[in-house]
């Protein structure tokens, strides 16, 4: 397959596009500013990557999610061309069908090569993760962020691997970032303007999947529960789980059905063991069956094993697992305080999030859905090794401030003792001359 101008010419606008969203945000955050060359050269990286997966590694191995994707969507943008709308009432959904509704409007309107899908997807990956640090950045203020936290993110292989495609985890990721970003930035700084990109993301998520969407909602709001947030927050919160329940409603009414009847996880003990023989890399468990959120947790935190480990996809999946792993694990061991950040808002909220996709993936069947699905957590993965990161920088920080003020109060002091006397100080005074007094006659 060969590269024509149209995908050359979107490509490099949302390049340029990718370096401007860069810069912004290095000139608000002097601590990201010091990173600016390693982030204009992610930038650029992702956007090579677009052409690498859409013209090699797509053509090694085709991916099927993308290919039907597309068909659909190109088959939604000429009914939309051709004013049919009747036809168009049995596509419209959420969870795929809304994925290939809204590509199918974009391709309507911009009549875009799938380059281009791939391209927009590949910015919102990179906008949502580079959103991430910024946040992290401002809640721990630290005079500079760790290199492991900027490589972390903008340098995340499964991120580029799987953001960057004709398929959902591009924009879902995004839509947990800006959710989580600018639910934060309003409830500290209590700014409107990022209302609506909060929303937005929310409903991103939400239309396209609404399981993730009840999963980071619940977090979030589990570590918002403290005396200054505003009610209105929690009622927006309960209102969007209400919500995103039922769109899962829409999308598997069955398996609700079943859920209300038997009870969840029963339900998705059964959902496990009807689905584990699809496919050839069935997740096992030593017990045959899962244990809710500690099989979950350490599926998304340490799996696939070396044992596991069957060809060249999975090898870097647990590669990168394992090494993610160990990083999270050292920067805890040597972050400060380790209770007072655990008990950060921020902190609980990211682990809150962890915790319910902990018990969502303890009923996961396959192990490569689920190293795709896994980047949809790995926003409170990264924030749980940013955070101790940046507080042991912003310990060091304080050590430095308290011995340059000892050093500033030991100069100050120095300066300020009496001088010596001299020596013409410790001589007998001389005493002045007698006034002779005129007597009067």
């Amino acid at each position: 397959m060969t590269t024509d101008s149209s995908d050359i010419t979107w490509c490099l606008c949302l390049g340029f596009l990718l370096q401007g969203l860069t810069l912004y945000y290095c000139s608000r955050n002097d601590r990201l500013h010091r990173w600016r060359f390693l982030l204009h050269v992610s930038a650029f990286l992702w956007i090579a990557m677009v052409f690498l997966k859409r013209f090699y590694i797509d053509q090694i191995l085709p991916p099927r999610d993308a290919i039907s994707h597309e068909m659909w969507a190109r088959h939604v943008a000429d009914l939309l061309s051709q004013e049919n709308y009747l036809d168009l009432q049995p596509i419209l959904g959420i969870g795929n069908r809304g994925y290939r509704l809204v590509l199918g409007a974009f391709y309507w309107i911009s009549d875009a090569p799938e380059t281009a899908t791939y391209a927009v997807h590949a910015c919102l990956a990179y906008w949502g993760l580079l959103s991430m640090v910024d946040l992290y950045s401002q809640h721990f203020r630290a005079s500079r962020i760790p290199f492991v936290v900027i490589a972390l993110s903008v340098f995340c292989p499964s991120a580029l691997f799987w953001t960057v495609g004709n398929i959902k985890e591009g924009a879902a990721l995004w839509g947990i970032c800006m959710t989580t970003r600018f639910t934060y930035l309003y409830l500290t700084k209590r700014k409107k303007k990022g209302k609506f990109l909060a929303f937005f993301g929310a409903g991103t998520i939400a239309f396209f999947r609404p399981q993730m969407a009840v999963l980071w909602l619940v977090g979030l709001a589990g570590g918002n529960i403290k005396k200054d947030v505003k009610p209105g927050m929690i009622v927006v919160s309960l209102l969007g789980v209400v919500v995103t329940f039922y769109l899962i409603q829409m999308i598997a009414p069955a398996v609700v059905d079943k859920i209300v009847k038997n009870g969840l996880i029963e339900t998705a003990q059964e959902e496990y063991e009807a689905r584990s023989s699809l496919g050839n890399s069935a997740i096992t468990y030593r017990n045959g069956v899962p244990t809710p959120f500690i099989s979950g947790c350490i599926l998304l935190l340490t799996r696939p094993w070396p044992n596991e480990v069957h060809n060249a996809s999975s090898m870097f999946a647990g590669v990168e697992t394992w090494f993610v792993f160990m990083v999270m694990c050292y920067q805890w061991m040597r972050c400060p305080d380790r209770k007072m950040v655990l008990m950060h808002p921020l902190t609980m909220s990211l682990l809150g999030a962890l915790f319910c996709f902990s018990f969502y993936f303890s009923f996961m069947y396959n192990m490569g859905l689920m190293v795709r699905q896994r980047l949809m957590v790995y926003p409170a993965i990264l924030g749980l090794i940013a955070i101790p990161a940046l507080a042991r920088v912003m310990k060091e920080d304080w050590l430095q401030r308290q011995a340059a003020e000892k050093k500033r109060n030991a100069v100050t002091q120095l300066h300020s003792k009496p001088a010596p006397k001299s020596e013409s100080a410790h001589a007998p005074a001389v005493a002045p001359p007698a006034v002779r007094h005129r007597r009067v006659a």
